[in-house]
Formats: C-alpha cells, sequence, structure tokens
C-alpha cells in the first residue's frame, strides 16, 4: 500500500480529517518551512541537525504528539522522494493513533504556523521552535535519556 494510502486509511479508522494538499498549497507550504527552518537532512535520514532537542524514537515516537497543541498538523516526507506533497490531519492529539496503524516511516511535522519543526527518523525524534523545544526537554528529565546524535 502507497505511504499517503496508508495515511488516510489509518485517519478514516481514527475518524480524523485528512488531506494532501494541492501542488501548488505544498510548495508554499514547504517553501515556508524550510525558509523559516535551516533543515540539515530533507532526504535520506531525515534531520533537523542544530538548535534542535533530541528525543529517541524508540521511547517517544506513539506518545509525543499527546504533548502537541490540539490543532492540525502538516507532515511531509523524504524530499527527494516525496517532493510536493504534504498531508494535513486535522488533529494533532490522535497522530499517535494514526502512528500505530502505520509506522516504520521517516517524516517532518509541524503545525500551521510553523511555529516548531519535528524531524523523526529511524534513531532520534529532533524538535525547534521555542514551545516544543521545551516540551522535549521535559520528556528528557523524565526518561532521563538524552540521544547524543
Amino acid at each position: 500500500m502507497e505511504l499517503f494510502e496508508e495515511i488516510q486509511n489509518a485517519c478514516k479508522t481514527h475518524k480524523v480529517s485528512c488531506e494532501i494538499l494541492n501542488k501548488e498549497d505544498a510548495n508554499r507550504y514547504l517553501n515556508d518551512v524550510f525558509k523559516k527552518f535551516d533543515v540539515h537532512k530533507k532526504f535520506g535520514h531525515l534531520s533537523i541537525g542544530h538548535n534542535v532537542e533530541k528525543i529517541f524514537t524508540e521511547e517517544y515516537e506513539l506518545i509525543y504528539s499527546n504533548y502537541l497543541d490540539e490543532e492540525p498538523i502538516f507532515i511531509f516526507f523524504d524530499q527527494e522522494i516525496y517532493k510536493q506533497k504534504v498531508i494535513r490531519i486535522g488533529n494533532s492529539k490522535k497522530f499517535h493513533s494514526i502512528l500505530e496503524d502505520c509506522y516504520g516511516f521517516e517524516y517532518f511535522l509541524s503545525n500551521e504556523n510553523i511555529s516548531y519543526l519535528i524531524s523523526v527518523n529511524w534513531y532520534v525524534i529532533e524538535a525547534t521552535g521555542n514551545q516544543i523545544k521545551n516540551v522535549f526537554k521535559e520528556l528528557q528529565k523524565k526518561s532521563g535519556n538524552i540521544p547524543e546524535y
């Protein structure tokens, strides 16, 4: 099953709105994100790379979205393979449920205002943007585990 179809099906199962942005809106959104945040790796093992707080993917991928404000989120992927494709998901608080049904991919996540950026790869979840970095600092304190890479 194709990645976008898998996410749409999971959203439908969990009664969360989901839409794939048209090419023009996706381009605008991606340009705004990459203009605001100087992303280190947009393909391969995704990484923001600097000015980030980190938590381990294995420990937190299915729960970190519980700490986000309840609002729509935008996810996008490897920019070589899935260039100009963005998915809008209607409720950030339900993102963990969606991931339970379709996981195993690396992605970026932000909100409509682009006040933060999160990258998730196989090893670490990185976050930048003041509010989300504070959340990640609290999660680091709880676990006592801070990724070094």
